[in-house]
């Protein structure tokens, strides 16, 4: 009874050792995850408005969610099961110590996981970046919409607009409907081949038992650390949905911010005195093939105002 209540006692020291760990890890985490927002959300708001006057420019509200994405991800289950699948060859390593024919049924348990976990990343990574990208297609197109509600409200198109809003949506659905079918086989798949392991686990323990090679006390340990030592690769492919989104995510707001970096700075210029003087002003857009404004000449003094008066469609 001694041994028993040290035992226990020594097991809920470590219990309480874990539960003091991970609740570090996810306050290290979420300020992780505070700072990363902190640091690019106002360098791509600043990137996506410098472009946000550029011809057949693409950007919108969906560049900002990439930096959700990323502090979602560096908050949530799939980034501690990274953290945690590099340590699953030191419980491989403890469980042959006890015995080898234990510890090669869970080394085999263990790379079936990871064969899943790879099927899982070429089955569903292509069609990922399909939905995510058509998601994004879909987010911009109504934005436009939105941001343009008045002129598609007078002129009629609202219903076109929602044609194409549905089209592009119905790929997005799609596309999810496909990545969730093959995720959800293969996260039964994972399910099924770990508890299978465990019970291989145990008929071998137990058998061990009988042979007297090993004690009773060693088989039920050597599951546990199995269930243990599985549980982050179960999580990683569970979770993998989130983990390409995070990649992706990544990639996209690394690419935006590297080509914002790259800009030239602009010489800063004095602060307006309120005089406007334009002298033949000449301007067209950036890949126009005409002058939208020609020889523009007049003079503004503070306090005046000059206004362009005309009905609709005559060019002001």
């Amino acid at each position: 009874y001694e041994t028993l209540i040290a035992l226990s006692l020594v097991a809920g020291g470590a219990l309480m050792a874990s539960l003091l760990l991970d609740l570090l890890r996810a306050r290290l985490l979420l300020a992780a995850g505070v700072t990363l927002d902190g640091l690019a959300s106002p360098a791509a708001l600043t990137e996506i408005l410098r472009r946000s006057g550029q011809p057949r420019n693409s950007l919108g509200g969906a560049e900002l969610k990439d930096v959700s994405t990323l502090r979602s991800f560096l908050t949530g289950s799939g980034v501690i099961a990274l953290f945690d699948a590099p340590w699953v060859p030191l419980y491989l390593g403890v469980i042959f110590l006890f015995h080898p024919q234990l510890g090669w049924i869970a080394t085999l348990g263990a790379i079936t996981l990871f064969l899943l976990g790879y099927i899982n990343e070429r089955l569903t990574r292509a069609p990922l970046d399909e939905m995510s990208a058509a998601a994004r297609h879909a987010t911009r197109e109504i934005d436009g919409g939105v941001r343009n509600a008045e002129i598609v409200n007078v002129l009629g198109l609202s219903g076109d607009l929602k044609r194409r809003w549905h089209k592009l949506n119905n790929a997005v659905i799609d596309a999810h409907a496909h990545v969730a079918g093959h995720g959800n086989l293969i996260a039964g798949l994972t399910k099924f081949a770990r508890l299978l392991i465990q019970v291989l686990m145990l008929a071998a323990g137990a058998a061990l038992v009988l042979d007297q090679a090993v004690t009773a006390v060693v088989m039920i340990t050597g599951t546990l650390i199995l269930a243990r030592a599985l549980a982050p690769v179960e999580n990683a492919i569970i979770t993998w949905k989130g983990l390409v989104e995070a990649r992706l995510a990544y990639r996209r707001l690394n690419e935006l911010l590297t080509t914002g970096s790259q800009v030239k700075q602009h010489t800063r210029l004095p602060a307006p005195q309120g005089r406007v003087v334009a002298d033949h002003l000449t301007y067209a857009p950036s890949g126009a093939e005409s002058m939208l404004l020609k020889g523009i000449s007049f003079a503004l003094e503070p306090g005046e105002s000059l206004g362009l008066v005309g009905p609709s469609g005559s060019g002001k």
